[in-house]
């Protein structure tokens, strides 16, 4: 204890004095021989002015034994002390629920104890100058499980991951990361496989716990696949031709597709029949969409041109019309989608805009500016206040439809934004990469504007991605050739689909759910559309969700799967004429997306090549001219000493 002027002392009888201090101190309790100006020994409570109280044993006026300590802002300590200081065993509490329990060393937690974090969480294992040092396990309030080794705080050596579904990692760890190159084993409920990590560690653990996924600079190989749903093909419709979007109407009776043949068809879902092929565009139709109350349908090209047809009564061909043809784009139309009212059409254009049309008046009523590049998709949320647009710059924008200006801009895609997709609460945003580089699925948090998830698996670019109508499931297709199904809870893939046509290159171009979520529409880069039964994922979603949200009306039963088209083998297929040869040997020598045709990403990486070695060539000459003027400088002046 520091030494204080004494105001004045106290005999309370049985060998107990009460001191007072200048600072206003206040020491009642034994003194060492009972002597009046003896040291603070035996018990005592000590008062400071400030609120804190130490209630316990002395030593020659340090606390030394057993002891209760009491701050003002309402922790308490109660344990064992040395030379006046947290000495052995004893229990910190903190108001806003901090505790400790355990063993102290010099004031701080060293040896073995449990620490309760505020949020709920548990540590218990070894600790060394305040932090978790040896063997520990982190139990987090989810119940997930980290046992292992630790080293100030850090993860460190051998350790594993539980999960509460049964799965476990078993690992290396080094400074919070799954260690570089070491081998390690997951389990999967009654499964077991091996992993090797090959990559760079570049993401803590816990991030990784909480996407279920590993880091995009990690090689992973896993023996051992997880369970996968049971997704039938109930149906082929078929064309000649690829599709660049599909799209049911609100009931789910009809799916338009938009080809690369420049025409617009519209299918009866049930007889899998043809009802209508629209004709006028003249470039590839990339995108189609069904406004809200089924009456209308858009169509956006290449050709720099959006068509409005009404489609209120499809089943009659003779009444299909095209009702209106929006122009003024300055580039090829990417993608267009409805408002959740149906009164506003946007429209992702290759001139880097978002543009804006009043559906009633068939006028342009705003264009959004800011991508730098190509806008590749648009989406409006479902209450209609938000507009989002992935574009080819990388990033994914999110504008307010009242003032029409932007409100947020998502960073994170290492290449082209080719998706976006609204899950029906509007809470989620989903985006999907369809450049080289970037091969993800990310979901983000509209609200906070951050991502909650990173979906990997897919082993090339993703060209779309779509909700299931309970908001549980998303599906993305990619030029894999595959379409994948994700649980957007546990993040982790649950079936996936990858039609074999020989001959064919069957990359997914687009994926869409019907309103009822019981069937899934895909659109294949050189094949014909298919229609997947996807009723065992909308069983799950609702015995562990929420009722989905209300369709307009049920769509009718497809026929089964033995009633659908066989397959194409190759040689029933046509012979192609020279044009479609052609064409052919363009599409399997680019990447697969519509747009490298036109000049996209695939040339945009050729040329910046091109501009970094002409760079790269000129800081040579230059290094070499300025080599040259130095040695002559040299040969100058070593010729003027002569």
């Amino acid at each position: 204890m520091t030494e204080m002027t004494e105001t004045g002392i106290e005999d309370l009888g049985n060998g107990i004095y009460k001191k007072k201090y200048t600072n206003g101190n206040i020491y009642e309790g034994e003194l060492k021989d009972g002597k009046p100006d003896g040291k603070f020994h035996g018990r005592g409570k000590y008062t400071w002015p400030s609120g804190q109280v130490y209630e316990g044993e002395y030593e020659d006026g340090k606390f030394d034994g057993r002891g209760k300590f009491t701050w003002p802002t309402g922790q308490v300590y109660e344990g064992e002390y040395k030379d006046g200081m947290r000495d052995g065993k004893g229990k910190y509490k903190h108001p806003d629920g901090e505790v400790y329990e355990g063993e102290y060393k010099d004031n701080e937690r060293h040896g073995k104890g449990k620490f309760t974090f505020p949020s709920g969480e548990i540590y218990e294992g070894e600790f060394k100058n305040d932090k978790r040092h040896g063997i520990g396990k982190l139990t987090y309030t989810d119940r997930k499980v980290y046992d292992g080794g630790w080293v100030y705080d850090k993860e460190n050596g051998s350790g594993t991951i539980t999960w509460p579904d049964g799965r476990k990692f078993e690992g290396a760890f080094l400074d919070g990361y799954i260690k570089n190159g070491v081998k390690s084993k997951i389990t999967r409920g009654t499964l077991d496989g091996g992993i090797i990590h090959e990559g760079p560690y570049n993401q803590s653990w816990e991030a990784w716990l909480k996407s279920k996924r590993l880091n995009p600079f990690s090689k992973w190989i896993n023996t051992s696949e997880p369970e996968q749903l049971h997704i039938p093909l109930v149906a082929i419709l078929s064309t000649s031709h690829g599709m660049c979007s599909v799209a049911f109407d609100p009931t789910g009776e009809y799916l338009a597709s938009g080809s690369f043949d420049k025409t617009v068809r519209i299918w009866d879902v049930n007889t899998q029949k043809p009802v209508a092929k629209l004709l006028g565009h003249r470039g590839y139709v990339m995108s189609v969409a069904f406004d809200p109350s089924g009456k209308y349908l858009a169509s956006g090209s290449t050709d720099e041109t959006v068509r409005m047809w009404n489609v209120s009564t499809p089943q009659d061909v003779s009444t299909l019309q095209q009702v209106a043809e929006l122009t003024g784009h300055t580039g090829g139309v990417l993608s267009v989608a409805f408002n959740p009212t149906g009164n506003k059409l946007a429209v992702g254009c290759d001139d880097k805009t978002v543009r804006i049309w009043d559906v009633s008046t068939w006028q342009q009523v705003a264009a959004l500016t800011g991508h730098e590049s190509f806008v590749m998709s648009v989406a409006f949320d479902p209450t209609g206040k938000y507009l989002a647009s992935g574009s080819g710059d990388e990033t994914v924008r999110i504008w307010d439809v009242s003032t029409w200006q932007p409100v947020a801009k998502l960073l994170g895609h290492t290449d082209l934004v080719s998706s976006v997709a609204f899950d029906p609460s509007g809470k989620y945003l989903a985006s999907g990469s369809s450049g080289y580089y970037d091969k993800t699925v990310r979901i983000w948090d509209v609200s906070t504007q951050k991502r909650v998830a990173k979906l990997r698996g897919h082993t090339s670019g993703v060209n779309s991605v779509a909700f299931h109508p309970s908001g549980k499931y998303l599906a993305s297709g990619s030029d894999d050739k595959t379409i994948r199904i994700w649980d957007v809870n546990t993040q982790q893939q649950v079936a996936e689909l990858s039609p074999i046509v020989p001959g064919r290159s069957i990359r997914v171009m687009s994926v869409a759910f019907d309103p009822t979520g019981k069937y899934l529409a895909s659109g294949f880069y050189d094949c014909p559309v298919r229609i997947w039964d996807v009723s065992e994922v909308s069983k799950i979603a609702a015995a562990s969700a929420p009722p989905p949200l209300p369709v307009a009306s049920a769509a009718p039963p497809l026929p089964v799967a033995s009633a659908a088209p066989p397959l194409p083998v190759a040689s029933a297929a046509p012979p192609l004429s020279a044009d479609q040869l052609y064409w052919q040997k363009q599409r399997e020598e680019h990447r697969g997306h519509p747009y490298d045709l036109l000049g996209g990403s695939k040339h945009k990486r050729q040329r910046r090549q091109s501009k970094r070695r002409q760079s790269k060539r000129r800081q040579r000459q230059s290094k070499r001219r300025q080599s040259k003027r130095q040695r002559r400088r040299s040969k100058r002046r070593q010729s003027h000493k002569k």
